[in-house]
């Protein structure tokens, strides 16, 4: 199994777990008090199969975050004045009073 299959199921396998300590607890068979580890133990068996996943193949575990997307942003030297702002277009509508180009 993928590491990234049993992180996925982790959460919904827990309140299986959870849902069927509440339902013997419900049925007045055993506490729920006396059966809660049960869902330490579960959680540690997801950990370890997620951790012996991981041993097996470690090429697919961790795999690097993509490069962030290049930046628009120019940076001039110290000193240097800023370049002129691209000219304000109107869109076709004279009635605001805005620049024409």
């Amino acid at each position: 199994m993928n590491s990234a299959f049993i992180r996925a199921i982790r959460g919904p396998i827990l309140l299986m777990v959870l849902g069927a300590l509440i339902l013997i607890d419900h049925r007045g068979d055993v506490s729920f008090w006396r059966t809660w580890p049960l869902l330490l133990i579960t959680g540690g068996l997801l950990v370890l199969a997620e951790r012996a996943a991981i041993r097996e193949n470690p090429w697919t575990a961790a795999a690097p975050p993509p490069p962030p997307p290049p930046s628009t942003i120019t940076y001039r030297p110290f000193g240097q004045p800023d370049p002129a702002p691209p000219p304000v277009r109107n869109a076709g509508n004279e009635e605001t009073g805005g620049p024409q180009a």
